[in-house]
């Protein structure tokens, strides 16, 4: 019986000492997972504030760029529309039209409004010896592909360096402007290229942009359907954006540079 007694007795004060031992560190466990589940929660919390910033700043940024977009189609479409509906177009009747456009200060983003016309192997040489007829002694197609189509630029306005120097260019030859214009043709709807390099003014020097090109087809002809098109294409009204000016002001920066980039 004593012995019995003397052995709770020390089973007790173990238990006293074991539990005077564990009761801080279970303490300690029971205040840290609390203060884990805390900070997680306020984590969670935090990233989805986040994402929920992100997601709306993106959506912002899309939609401005999208609406800065349009308003440049805008101006293609009027290119276009002035060059459908009239038979004959000289480089003055271009410049002039386009001057009014006053395209520096209204639309900062577009580098260059030029039309490009389509000319077929049969007809290079004898678009060359026009071309060169009406003062231009040293015109020519460049670069030149064998048994394809040419689109050599035949008016050019630029908002940066000289417009002469990219008479003649031909964007058609690039496979990357390539596949924009020929979709334009065959949609009769404006395509933007894939990143392309455009030349600067200043030798040397190139920026990443992007190309837009609108179709135009022949004075009167039909181009309800993809053969009509392809058959009647005229050429492309050809607009280069560099990506910056495309993003400009769209991060809340301002537009500190001027235009440097001249054309495709």
């Amino acid at each position: 019986m004593m012995d019995d007694l003397q052995t709770a007795t020390v089973r007790d004060r173990l238990a006293s000492v074991l539990q005077a031992q564990w009761l801080p560190w279970l303490v300690f466990t029971f205040f840290l997972t609390l203060t884990y589940q805390l900070y997680q929660r306020e984590l969670n919390h935090a990233t989805q504030k986040l994402q929920a910033e992100f997601d709306f700043n993106s959506q912002d940024v899309s939609t401005r760029i999208s609406q800065r977009m349009k308003a440049y189609l805008q101006v293609l479409r009027g290119v276009r529309g002035f060059l459908e509906t009239n038979s004959q177009v000289r480089r003055k009747d271009f410049k002039t039209y386009i001057a009014d456009l006053q395209i520096p200060a209204n639309y900062p983003g577009i580098q260059a409004l030029t039309f490009a016309l389509a000319v077929a192997p049969s007809e290079r040489e004898r678009h060359i010896a026009a071309m060169r007829k009406e003062g231009l002694p040293d015109y020519k197609i460049f670069p030149v592909e064998q048994g394809s189509i040419s689109s050599p630029i035949i008016y050019a306005e630029t908002f940066a360096g000289s417009s002469a120097r990219v008479l003649g260019l031909n964007p058609y030859a690039d496979p990357v402007r390539r596949v924009a214009m020929d979709k334009a043709r065959d949609t009769g709807m404006a395509a933007i290229s894939d990143k392309v390099t455009l030349t600067a003014a200043t030798p040397g020097k190139s920026e990443p942009g992007v190309l837009t090109a609108l179709p135009t087809y022949q004075y009167g002809a039909l181009h309800a359907t993809l053969a009509e098109r392809r058959a009647n294409i005229k050429g492309w009204v050809v607009a280069p954006f560099r990506m910056r000016d495309l993003t400009s002001g769209v991060f809340g920066e301002s537009r500190s540079e001027t235009s440097t980039s001249e054309l495709q």
